[in-house]
Parts: structure tokens; sequence; C-alpha cells
């Protein structure tokens, strides 16, 4: 497994990974050493395209990569109320999963709490209630808010409380949805800076990894429901995009997501990510 896939496998996997410790590499061991038997994949593949990304190891990347927090980039909360389509909150929800991350790891606290209140609200009307239905998050929230690991350690709880219940009801393809808003904003609160800072270029370079997964998911929810032809569309041609850039084809196979873009081409990602998400957040 090389760097860059551990880099933007934090993103989607990071809750399975400290669910099974060390499990994993025994599994992947195993399957190496009976190579007389045929592996089917299938399950394995949807267990992944099911999981939620982190919004915490999204918003962490391009914090690390010196992007800085605007109070006027995350979705206004002010949008909640005006969403009135199960689609658009499905990817509203996500998308504010990951402003509440960016909150958390700029330190902006009272700004925190307000997110997660309004993810409370939006998960109610999605069908979450059972999840945001205890009033001690909120509690637990509030009284750790001066304190950034515990802050991630009970949105990794929320996900996975999620996980566990889309699963229990035989529902997991709605994660592809929130997966999708999610790390459109997350790119975008990216991108919104990447003319400014020559590092995010590199770090929406990591991110691309994974939306060869958000694809494969919202084609599954595409069998079901027409309502994200438009943005799965949108999806296929930035993906397109990312890889006819030229520093992306100059680059070797295994570095196709470590590359350090040009300004021109930061750009031209960054116009498509703004538009996507702006098509996403629109009441």
């Amino acid at each position: 497994m090389n760097k860059n896939y551990i880099l933007t496998m934090t993103v989607a996997a990071v809750i399975g990974l400290q669910a099974c410790g060390g499990g994993d590499k025994e599994e992947i061991q195993d399957k190496d050493t009976v190579t007389a038997q045929p592996v089917d994949t299938t399950m394995l593949e949807e267990e992944f395209l099911a999981v939620l990304p982190s919004p915490v190891a999204v918003a962490e990347i391009f914090a690390n990569a010196g992007i800085d927090y605007k109070s006027d980039l995350p979705n206004s909360l002010a949008n909640l109320s005006r969403y009135s389509t199960s689609s658009k909150k499905a990817l509203n929800f996500g998308v504010y999963t990951s402003d509440l991350a960016f909150c958390i790891v700029s330190d902006k606290n009272k700004e925190a709490s307000a997110y997660l209140k309004g993810i409370r609200t939006l998960g109610n009307e999605i069908g979450l209630t059972q999840i945001f239905d205890n009033e001690s998050l909120l509690v637990r929230f509030d009284n750790n808010l001066t304190n950034q690991d515990s802050l991630t350690d009970l949105m990794v709880e929320i996900k996975s409380r999620i996980d566990d219940y889309h699963e229990q009801n035989g529902e997991s393809e709605k994660n592809f949805i929130y997966f999708s808003g999610a790390w459109i904003e997350g790119m975008y609160l990216g991108a919104v800076s990447s003319d400014k800072n020559e590092k995010a270029g590199k770090a929406m370079s990591a991110q691309f990894y994974m939306l060869e997964d958000i694809l494969k998911g919202l084609k599954r929810v595409q069998k079901e429901s027409s309502d994200y032809d438009e943005l799965i569309t949108k999806l296929e041609d930035l993906k397109n995009t990312y890889k006819g850039l030229e520093s992306v084809k100059a680059a070797q196979p295994e570095a196709m997501y470590d590359v350090m873009l040009k300004a021109d081409e930061v750009k031209t990602l960054a116009g498509k990510i703004i538009e996507i998400r702006s098509e996403i957040i629109k009441v």
C-alpha cells in the first residue's frame, strides 16, 4: 500500500481502521497466502463504499496546508430550513458535517457548537432521529468545546452510530450521498483559498483518489433515484478534468494523487469544485 493510498484512505476509512485495530493487516496477510482460492471482493467493495469519509481528516489536510478559517466560507446555517427535498437535505447534511469539522480544527468553538445543533436538526429531518435524539450529545459537545481531541472523538462516535443505523436498516446506500456532500464541501474549503496558497494544490490532489469511490456509490444510488443524475455528470467531468491535467498525466501512476499542481491547473479544478458546491447548497 503506497503513501498516497494511505493518505486518502484516511479520509474514507478512519472509522473502520479505529474500530478494527490490527485486524485489517492480518486479514490482508491471510488473503495473500491463500492464493488458490478466488476472492469475492463484492462485499468488501460494498462495505468500503458505504463508509462515510471523516470530515475531520479532510479538514485537517487542508488546515495543515495553511487554509485559514473565514466565517463566510461554511454553508450558512440560515439555509438549513430552506432545503425542502430529501436529496438536498441529505447532501447538505454531509456539507454541514465538513463545516463542523472545519470549525473544530480551526478552534472556532462557538461556531462548532452551532453547526452541531444544525446537523442535529437536519439529521432528524432525514430520518436520523435515533442518532440525534440524545441530549447528552449536545451536552458532551458543549462541555468539551476547548478540547479538540474530545470533539473529534465525538464526531467519530456520531459517524459510527450513523453507519451502524443504516447497516441495520439495509440502507447503507444513503451514506454515499452524505459522503458526496462532505467531500465536495471539504474540497471547496480548500479550493477557495488555493490561489493564495501553493500547498493547497497538493492537498487538493491528494483528495481526488476518493472521487472514484464517490461516483461508484452515487451510481448505485442512481439505480433507485434520478435525483443525483446532474451531480454525477458534474463529478464525472471533474474526475476527467483532473486526470487530463498535464501535471497529472506526467506523474507515475502510483503518484497520480501526490501531484504539485500548477497554478492554472488548481484554478481550473477550483472553478469546477466551486460550481458543484454552489449547486448543492443552492436553496
